[in-house]
């Protein structure tokens, strides 16, 4: 499964996140895209402003992990996607107990989300593991 616009550019901060993390880019959505049991493209008026999906630790283990990296055109509708994400994570919880994000510690506007999503933080280190349960 290839990201429909392998071609938008990320936002900034995504950018340095995946970076941190040891990837580029492309190779970072390559392989969350591979790695997801569903990804989605999001597009506004023909504009990709996000990729996302999710993926389990295993069929009987209760835990899925979410990702998402968004791209400049995201802007204008940012918290229109928030409000919309409460939604998401909210469906999520009702096929896993509970779900996981993984969030580099530089990365503040995503924690500040996902703290206003519910998540609790589990490590402090580089890596800040982010799960919200049922």
């Amino acid at each position: 499964m290839e990201p429909l616009d392998c071609n938008a550019k990320l936002r900034d901060a995504d950018i340095e996140e995946v970076l941190a993390f040891g990837y580029t880019p492309y190779e970072a959505l390559r392989q969350s895209m591979l790695n997801s049991l569903k990804a989605y493209t999001v597009e506004v008026n023909g504009e990709t402003v996000a990729f996302w999906g999710y993926s389990s630790q295993g069929w009987l283990s209760g835990t899925g992990f979410a990702w998402l990296l968004t791209t400049p055109a995201i802007e204008p509708y940012k918290y229109r996607f928030a409000r919309s994400s409460v939604r998401v994570v909210n469906w999520l919880l009702t096929v896993y107990q509970r779900l996981i994000v993984v969030v580099h510690r530089d990365h503040t506007e995503s924690r500040r989300w996902l703290d206003w999503l519910g998540f609790t933080h589990l490590r402090g280190d580089e890596t800040i593991y982010m799960i919200k349960e049922r």
